[in-house]
């Protein structure tokens, strides 16, 4: 099992949790892995990388949806559904990432995937509402509506992923080492909380 240094990323969308990861990866001199990840996944599962993306951080694809990809897009003997060979896939990709030095990976419920590794340390970075509508529409360039749309779904999606994956609840303070509220913080504050506390993690 690895005994690199690992830093998983949950985040509320608009919370700036994406760039907390990336930036601190790049401060730390480690990898970092969000969108990676699926690549990686149909690359080495030979499942295609429209399929992953189409189950990324989401759950209960309908039956038809996979009906229909079972049956044009991924033929085989593997007679697991669809959805969860994708959920497997991504599940080894991130392990084979661990292994392969340390890193940052933001989201795919990694830190449940990763739970029994040493030098874990799993970050949930949330925000106020308000900071959220904002920072989406500055990202996106949409409207304050459609921003709250976006943040609505998204969140849903990436709950509804998360608990039927795993034997959690998504965002549920218990599960993660450390919460941050980086529209408390700012980005770059939440950076230096996060080093701080690996720096005074001695697991």
């Amino acid at each position: 099992m690895s005994q690199n240094r690992i830093i998983t990323i949950g985040r509320q969308l608009g919370s700036g949790g994406r760039e907390i990861g990336k930036q601190l990866s790049e401060k730390l001199g480690i990898g970092y892995y969000d969108r990676e990840i699926i690549q990686k996944a149909a690359l080495e599962s030979g499942i295609t990388e429209e399929i992953m993306e189409s189950y990324d951080e989401k759950a209960g694809m309908s039956f038809l949806y996979s009906l229909v990809m079972n049956s044009t897009l991924y033929a085989g003997n593997d007679t697991k559904p669809l959805e969860l060979r994708a959920y497997l896939a991504q599940v080894n990709a991130v392990k084979r990432i661990v292994d392969s030095g340390s890193c940052v990976i933001v989201g795919r419920g990694a830190d449940y995937i990763l739970r029994d590794y040493p030098n874990l340390v799993k970050v949930f970075v949330v925000a106020d509402i308000d900071y959220r509508i904002q920072h989406v529409m500055e990202r996106r360039n949409v409207s304050a509506d459609k921003a709250q749309i976006l943040i609505q779904r998204t969140d849903k999606s990436r709950a509804s992923f998360y608990n039927y994956h795993t034997e959690q609840k998504w965002s549920d303070v218990r599960n993660y080492d450390l919460c941050i509220n980086s529209a408390k913080t700012s980005l770059s504050g939440a950076i230096k909380i996060i080093e701080c506390f690996i720096s005074n993690n001695k697991r």
